[in-house]
Parts: structure tokens; sequence; C-alpha cells
């Protein structure tokens, strides 16, 4: 949605003559600001979750299965002695694709009058009265891309290391809420037994991963939002300045959100 508001704003500026490259790079900020807590939200709900859970397998099954596989899930997540960054960016890929999913599912929603048909549907009268066939219309409007884009991330996600054992090629995903959960598996696994590197390469890692989840997810919509448009992508280098000189005016933008003015209070007049 961000790619195609960007490719939007550059299309009709174009158009006008003229195009706010100061606010695209405030869009790019906000952007990039929900996308660093939404990191930090999945980091930190991620990690203590999969502690428990890995505490919980060991005391109903057994702590054989984490110690056999800790040292491969922590290693998984170094980005100098593993392929972890490659592939992040095949998770950045799926994300794509599942993005597509979800507005292709929204547009033939919209297309096909699916919300009005549910309300209307002969069968459906039957059994629910018309403020329960209002909801699930409602319900489906809303929730249908995300649900059935989730579901296919899903199996994206599950079924590309199979692909890649049955071709014989590294295949595999990285993903920024499944490696925290890797690492906390991992170490309890091992019992907390760690060293200094292995903290440092598998913190560098999950952000790397994050960031190249983002990146490539994000390049590919705003390539094809801008296709789309026919909008050049030599316009990408003037949003690229526009957005260093944001960050070097205002850094925190990019990771914090802005203080909440408060409205001045004009004097009452006569």
């Amino acid at each position: 949605m961000t790619a195609a508001t960007i490719s939007r704003a550059l299309d009709e500026g174009r158009r006008d003559g003229r195009v706010e490259y100061g606010a695209l790079a405030d869009l790019v900020a906000r952007v990039w600001r929900s996308q660093f807590i939404a990191f930090v939200g999945n980091v930190a709900m991620a990690f203590p979750v999969g502690v428990a859970l890995a505490y919980g397998w060991n005391a109903l099954f057994g702590p054989e299965l984490l110690e056999h596989k800790s040292a491969k899930m922590i290693h998984e997540l170094d980005p100098f002695r593993s392929l972890a960054i490659p592939h992040a960016a095949i998770a950045g890929v799926f994300l794509f694709i599942s993005g597509l999913i979800a507005g292709s599912i929204s547009n033939a929603s919209i297309h096909r009058n699916v919300p009005q048909r549910i309300q209307e549907h002969p069968a459906l009268k039957l059994v629910m009265g018309a403020a329960w066939r209002q909801r699930l219309a409602r319900a489906y409007e809303n929730h249908a891309g995300g649900v059935i884009s989730n579901l296919w991330f899903g199996v994206f996600m599950g079924s590309v290391g199979a692909v890649g054992a049955f071709l014989g090629l590294s295949l595999d995903i990285r993903h920024i809420t499944f490696a925290a959960g890797n690492l906390a598996l991992g170490l309890v696994g091992n019992g907390w037994t760690t060293t200094a590197y292995i903290v440092f390469a598998s913190v560098l890692g999950i952000g790397l991963i994050g960031l190249f989840n983002f990146l490539v997810s994000f390049a590919l919509s705003l390539s094809l939002a801008m296709r789309s448009r026919g909008v050049p992508f030599s316009e990408l280098l003037r949003i690229a300045i526009a957005v260093r000189a944001r960050f070097s005016q205002d850094p925190k933008s990019f990771f914090l959100p802005p203080r909440e003015v408060q409205p001045e209070v004009l004097p009452d007049s006569e």
C-alpha cells in the first residue's frame, strides 16, 4: 500500500509539473518507523515465548530434541557463516507475493460484490438475521484478504525447505519472528552455554534478517507499482536524496514517533 502511494504521488506530481519529494521523504520515514517498531515487537514477543515453549517441551518430552537442534538453529542466525541473508531475501519475496494475494482477494471482493452477495444470499437468509449477515459481510470485506494471504504465506514459508531439498538446492527462509524464536530454542537447548561472538552474531543476524525481509518485499512492491504507472526508476534517486537529507536533519523521526503538538489556545475575542 505504501509503495502504491509513493508511485501514485510521483505519477500525479509528474503530470502536474511538481513532485513533493519532501513529503515523500516524510512518508518513507513513517514507514521505516512503523517497520522498526514492528521488528522490535516481533523480537520482544517471540524470544520470551520461545523460551517458555522450550522449557515446556523439555518438561513434557525431554531435552533431547532441542539439544540436538540447538547448534544448527544458532548457526543459521550467523550472517557471516551461514546463508541467513539470502534466505531472508527469499522470505521477502514471499512477503511480496502474499501482499499481491491480499490485494487480489480484496479487488475480487469489490469487483464481484461479494459482501453484498453475502447479505442477500437466500440460504443465509434462512439461518441468519439481517444483522448477522451484515456482520459476516463486513468481516469478509475487512479480513478476507489478510487471512487468505497469511495462509498462503505460511504455505510458502513452510514448503520452500522441502522444495529446496527435492531440487538439491540450498533454499530456505529466514523471518525475523522465526529467527528470534529459534535463538530462544537454541539457547535453552544448549543450556544457555554461549560466547560473546554467538550473542553478537545472533543479534546482528536477527536485525539483518528483519532488514532484508523489509527491503526486498518493499523494493519489489515499489518496482511493480512504479511500472504499473509508467514512472521512471530515476525518480528513486531523487527520493533517496530527499530521504538522506531528512535523516541528516532529524534521524530520530525514523525510529521514534514525533511528540504530540498541543493546539495553540487563542484568546477569547469580543
